[in-house]
């Protein structure tokens, strides 16, 4: 079984790169949708959501290098399921700020670039999805959906960071 993808985005440079990265890809679509219609699609299973959006809501603790598949309980306007992002490791530097004052900053512990982040995360969420699929649960996820504007996609090149979740999905779609 291979993983169906709803990818929204609302902002046009993101819908357009996006469109053309997964263009021949059959089991996806890019779509022009808010996160709030995203979330109300009869046909989603689950939906990837940060991981600092979600523990609060639905329970569980943010693990380094994991994603997680939480139940929504349930809840209104979402799919059954919510999967978070793999958190990085990182560590607290402090630098002096222009007025004198001391400035914190959260700094990955590994220099990746965007595309490299994407890439690894993605690798882990279609990973963690093809393992929880494999369990004996009655509600398998067979159609993912996420938001790219939620996701914060524009930290790097976008066709790169496009690309970089293609391959990963490529990878792991005969192991879902």
């Amino acid at each position: 079984m291979c993983l169906r993808l709803i990818i929204a985005a609302t902002i046009p440079e993101l819908f357009s790169t996006w469109s053309k990265v997964f263009s021949n890809i059959e089991k996806t679509r890019v779509l022009d949708l808010d996160i709030q219609t995203l979330h109300r699609l009869p046909e989603l299973d689950a939906e990837l959501l940060m991981s600092w959006l979600v523990h609060e809501r639905y329970g569980g603790t943010s693990k380094t290098g994991q994603s997680q598949i939480l139940s929504t309980r349930g809840e209104l306007g979402m799919p059954p399921w919510v999967i978070t992002t793999a958190p990085f490791a990182a560590h607290l530097e402090k630098h002096r700020q222009p007025d004198g004052s001391i400035g914190v900053e959260i700094v990955q512990n590994e220099k990746l670039t965007p595309e490299e982040e994407d890439y690894i995360v993605f690798s882990k969420v279609f990973k963690r999805i093809a393992e929880f699929n494999q369990q004996d649960v009655e509600l398998k996820i067979k159609t993912l959906g996420f938001s790219l504007d939620l996701l914060r996609f524009r930290r790097g090149e976008l066709h790169k960071e496009a690309e970089a979740v293609r391959q990963a999905y490529l990878e792991q779609c005969q192991c879902i």
